[in-house]
């Protein structure tokens, strides 16, 4: 994967029924993707589906990425059609803030 080490998601809109949106696609490092799901609810929660042996810092950063979209879409905005980010991965492996 192009840019050293850590992290990329990429989600795509599955669906958006007004109350609840869906969002699929992938987590990746520099070594492996995994496929990822994703259900955010009226209230913000979000549940994820994902391979066990997915990276948990990865994890974390596309729920964090659908809060932040939860939180525009309260604020009016629509909900992205596509989601991408990347993060470095720190010296033990995580993410960096």
């Amino acid at each position: 994967m192009a840019g050293g080490n850590g992290g990329r998601l990429t989600l795509r809109l599955v669906s958006s029924d007004g109350g609840s949106v869906e969002y699929a696609g992938e987590l990746q490092d520099a070594d492996r993707s995994w496929a990822i799901s994703a259900r955010v609810g009226v209230q913000g929660e979000v549940d994820v589906e994902r391979a066990p042996d997915a990276p948990d810092w990865l994890v974390a950063t596309a729920r964090a990425t659908l809060r932040t979209a939860w939180r525009a879409s309260k604020a009016g905005t629509p909900w992205p059609r596509r989601l991408s980010r990347w993060r470095a991965a720190t010296e033990d492996g995580g993410a960096e803030q």
